[in-house]
């Protein structure tokens, strides 16, 4: 199993445009979705809905920026 590089994962990060670091976190974001999901239905704390609204934000702002630079 591969070790986590903090110092390698910025580094590669740091090598990409700022639409693909923003869709870098939207994908993290997204992927992490069902473990806020899931904390919520078990303590009743914070608000799937907000979230979904945010994370589609984010996605409508960085597939627009994505297919503006495209052009």
């Amino acid at each position: 199993m591969e070790r986590f590089d903090e110092h390698a994962l910025l580094k590669s990060l740091d090598s990409l445009t700022a639409c693909s670091r923003a869709m870098f976190a939207a994908c993290c974001a997204t992927r992490l979705y069902s473990a806020y999901e899931a904390f919520h239905n078990q303590t009743g704390y914070g608000d799937p809905t907000i979230l979904t609204e945010a994370l589609d934000a984010v996605w409508a702002g960085v597939l627009e920026n994505r297919d503006t630079q495209e052009r």
